[in-house]
């Protein structure tokens, strides 16, 4: 009895140390991770894949762009975009926070650098920035003419993000006929362009399992996705439509590899769409 006794006695405190051991490396390694605030929706969903201790990082969803709720934190490091508040970015600055504005690539080389940069900034090992060296081993749009229909008639033309990476990818950005940057085009075009595939934001294509949770409210700036000609368009059975999420389409440099495995997914028939 008195062995039974002592034989589990031990055991307990072995147990315990390893518990100890292991809570000790934990906080180690949380411990690495800067305290960091977010001033962007996009840079959100990419920080949260690739910090693993959620309390080190405040989110656009936690601070909800107030001044006060940051400095309530103590960031270590504040990362912000172009597209950040000009005027936050002042106020956290003169409050001797250390701010970090990264550009919003262009290119896919643009992108590379910013995945460099973040890796830097977050000591993340190099596993995402090798990651989009071999993104376009495969070309699943070889042949293949696509277009980004946005809402207001919108899309991406020439000298894009986007359009390099379907370049990349073995297809055509029939958009990139319209002119450089940002364009517009008409139903008219739709037709003339006659795209293989449309992409299309979940959000603005009515009747989808995502349309119901996202887009509560009619915007005028979706009528294109409801007129005859486009849904004439979109039926006719050589055309493809691929519907895809807003938080993918809309932060495109962020999530870059996610829509090329998404792409290759579909059209290698592993998804659906």
């Amino acid at each position: 009895m008195r062995v039974t006794r002592l034989f589990l006695m031990l055991a307990w405190a072995l147990m315990l140390l390893s518990l100890s051991k292991w809570m000790l490396a934990e906080s180690r390694a949380a411990d690495a991770w800067p305290r960091l605030t977010s001033l962007n929706l996009c840079l959100d969903q990419y920080l949260v894949a690739q910090i693993p201790n959620a309390q080190s990082l405040q989110t656009v969803e936690a601070h909800q762009g107030r001044i006060e709720r940051i400095l309530r934190f103590a960031p270590e490091l504040v990362v912000a975009t172009e597209f950040s508040s000009p005027l936050l970015v002042h106020y956290l600055k003169n409050h001797g926070l250390d701010v970090q504005i990264l550009a919003e690539p262009s290119s896919i080389a643009a992108v590379s650098a910013l995945q460099q940069q973040l890796q830097h900034l977050l000591s993340l090992d190099g596993m995402t920035v090798s990651a989009l060296d071999r993104l376009f081993d495969l070309q699943p749009l070889q042949g293949k003419r696509l277009l980004w229909f946005q809402e207001n008639n919108l899309s991406f033309g020439a000298d894009t993000l986007f359009t390099e990476v379907i370049d990349q990818l073995g297809g055509e950005n029939v958009a990139a006929q319209q002119g450089s940057g940002l364009v517009r085009f008409n139903l008219e075009d739709l037709w003339l362009l006659r795209p293989d595939i449309v992409i299309m934001e979940a959000s603005i294509m009515a009747d989808t399992a995502a349309d119901v949770i996202e887009n509560t409210d009619f915007a005028l700036a979706q009528t294109g996705a409801y007129h005859r000609a486009f849904q004439q368009y979109i039926e006719q059975p050589q055309v493809r439509v691929l519907i895809l999420p807003r938080t993918m389409m809309g932060c495109f440099s962020y999530q870059l590899p996610e829509f090329v495995h998404h792409i290759s997914a579909i059209l290698g028939g592993e998804g659906n769409d």
